[in-house]
């Protein structure tokens, strides 16, 4: 009988012998990877120092954010940052873009632009969600947000819309084509005399606009009314003559006197030597500045005599040794009494009441007389109106210590919105440019009113109409 050898047994004998090789060193890397996880297993040591490494919530750091609205839903955002516990800070906007990354060593309080126009991301949209996040640090370290900034989470400013577009010139408009004749008439030495002079009714508006300066030598050096002065000095006669100051004397003295009260409807209220000469008459103090002012145009050397127990107020003219009256020396020089108020006083003839009354004397010198144009329009960057400013000097002085102040005000009186310039000098005949920035309310009935000054006293006014708010439409 024929053995046979069955290839089954050999199999299985085979694959017995694989199984336990394979067993062997199963075994075998068991051993290896148990000792060599044994060998990077963290002591408790290492765990405490890991723990002590990670960021608590009291070493978060505290950030400041600031942003600006620039225009539309655009905004400039920047932070300031104390790191704390941090060494390193990103900040991230959705989608996980990243603004800025800032560290401990260059940016410890420290106030940095993150979004806006010189940034690498330019400006942040609202309404954008902002993160800050750190490094935990420990065993698995994560980035986790620490702070959240909102940007527009409030309402973006608004425009005061119907506050734009508001513009004044003070300067008058000599161009107007509205004039009014104001005619006189006044006896001398038993003749009557006839006068009449021209004037526009812008240039009237303008001086009646004019604030009431303390120096009396704004009212005489204006120069918008010296060629009207000019044309009714010459009227009088020669300069220099004694009959000449005799005309212009009993000229003024002739005109109705009227108190403050009744012309202007306030006490003290001074006059421009034209505004007297179109009401047609005034008290003590605007005849006085009237006569000085034609005198001036003759080249006379006069000064004001105040006399402040009396309230009352007349002229010098500077005059020679002999000549028979009244006078008051000032700075080696004789000045005679003039009389303005009342028909018939001569040089030198001082009233009753005034005899022996102490005089204070008041000597006119050149003055700077500012005007200017204005207008306001929306803030190019930000929120509010811009207000351009021009002021121009017209008098034959230079202007110092010149600024401007503008605001914006209510019915009440209530000033919302304020600023003012520093000081600074115009030239006679030049002129100043200047910018101002206000913030009024956007839901108010306000108007804007410009003001020059000098040596802080307002010089010259301008208010512009009153604007409502439904006036006009924001965009």
């Amino acid at each position: 009988m024929r053995r046979r050898t069955y290839i089954t047994s050999s199999a299985v004998g085979l694959s017995g012998i694989l199984a336990g090789c394979l067993d062997e060193q199963t075994e075998d890397d068991e051993e290896d990877e148990i000792e060599s996880y044994s060998e990077e297993r963290l002591t408790e040591d290492e765990i405490e120092s890991y723990s002590e490494e990670r960021l608590t919530e009291d070493e978060y750091p505290e950030i400041e954010w600031v942003e600006e609205w620039v225009s539309g839903s655009d905004y400039r955002l920047s932070v300031s940052v104390d790191f704390n516990g941090a060494d390193e800070i990103t900040f991230r906007a959705v989608g996980g873009v990243v603004l800025k990354e800032l560290e401990r060593s260059t940016h410890q309080d420290e106030k940095v632009p993150i979004a806006g126009e010189d940034t690498s991301y330019g400006l942040v949209e609202s309404p954008t969600s902002i993160n800050a996040e750190v490094d935990t640090g420990g065993i698995s370290p994560m980035e986790i947000p620490v702070d959240t900034h909102m940007v527009g989470l409030d309402d973006q400013p608004s425009q005061p819309f119907h506050l734009t577009g508001l513009s004044g010139n003070t300067s008058p408009d000599l161009d107007d084509d509205e004039q009014y004749d104001r005619s006189f008439s006044f006896e001398y030495e038993g003749t009557e005399y006839q006068l009449s002079v021209t004037i526009p009714e812008s240039l009237y508006n303008y001086y009646t606009e004019r604030v009431r300066v303390n120096d009396r030598g704004a009212y005489v050096a204006d120069p918008y009314q010296q060629p009207y002065l000019g044309t009714l000095a010459d009227e009088f006669g020669d300069a220099g003559s004694q009959e000449t100051i005799n005309k212009m004397l009993a000229f003024v003295q002739q005109l109705p006197y009227t108190e403050d009260e009744v012309s202007a409807g306030i006490q003290q209220y001074t006059t421009y030597p034209l505004e007297t000469l179109f009401d047609g008459g005034g008290d003590c103090e605007d005849t006085a500045i009237l006569l000085l002012a034609l005198m001036a145009q003759a080249n006379y050397d006069t000064v004001l005599l105040a006399f402040r127990d009396e309230q009352h107020m007349a002229l010098g003219v500077a005059g020679e040794e002999g000549i028979p009256g009244a006078y008051y020396e000032y700075e080696g020089t004789r000045y005679y009494y003039l009389e303005t108020t009342a028909p018939g006083w001569q040089v030198g003839e001082v009233p009753p009441d005034l005899e022996g009354a102490k005089a204070e004397i008041q000597e006119i010198d050149t003055h700077p007389t500012l005007v200017f144009a204005w207008t306001t329009m929306p803030a190019l960057e930000g929120e509010g109106v811009e207000v351009d400013i021009v002021v121009q000097n017209e008098g034959d002085v230079a202007a110092r210590n010149t600024q401007v102040y503008a605001y914006f005000e209510e019915k009440s009186g209530q000033v919302v919105a304020s600023e003012d310039t520093s000081q600074f000098t115009i030239d006679p005949s030049q002129d100043h440019e200047e910018t101002i920035s206000l913030v009024p309310p956007d839901d108010e009935t306000l108007r804007c009113v410009m003001e020059a000054k000098i040596d802080a006293e307002v010089h010259d006014r301008a208010k512009s109409e009153w604007r409502e708010p439904d006036e006009f439409m924001s965009e």
